[in-house]
C-alpha cells in the first residue's frame, strides 16, 4: 500500500470516529455488527492510523518526496489533535462506565 492509500484509510476511520462520537449521544442500530465495526474503527483504529500516517507523512516530507494532495493529511492531523484533546480532557475516556 502507498502512503496515499493509508491517508485515505485513516480518513475513513476518522469518519467512523465522528459517527462513534455521535452514537454516544444518539445511539442508532444498537447491538448490530455495523455498530460494533463502527465503534472499533472509530475509537480504536482511528487514533492508531492517525499516528502512523502522521509519522509516515513527516518521514516522506523529510525525504523530499512530493505529495499531490495535502488536504487529507492535514485533516488526519487535525483529527489526531482532536482525539488527543478529547482523551486528555476525559471526554473520550477509556474507563468511562457512565452510559
Amino acid at each position: 500500500m502507498s502512503i496515499s492509500q493509508f491517508n485515505k484509510l485513516a480518513f475513513i476511520t476518522n469518519i467512523a470516529f465522528l459517527l462513534a462520537m455521535v452514537m454516544r449521544y444518539y445511539p442508532f442500530l444498537p447491538g448490530t455488527a455495523f455498530q460494533s465495526a463502527l465503534l472499533i474503527g472509530g475509537l480504536v483504529l482511528s487514533p492508531l492510523f492517525n499516528v502512523f500516517v502522521l509519522l509516515a507523512n513527516l518521514y516522506w516530507q523529510r525525504k523530499g518526496m512530493k505529495q499531490f494532495h495535502k488536504t487529507i493529511p492535514l485533516l488526519n492531523a487535525g483529527f489526531l489533535l482532536l482525539q488527543v484533546f478529547l482523551l486528555l480532557t476525559g471526554i473520550l475516556s477509556l474507563g468511562n462506565t457512565n452510559s
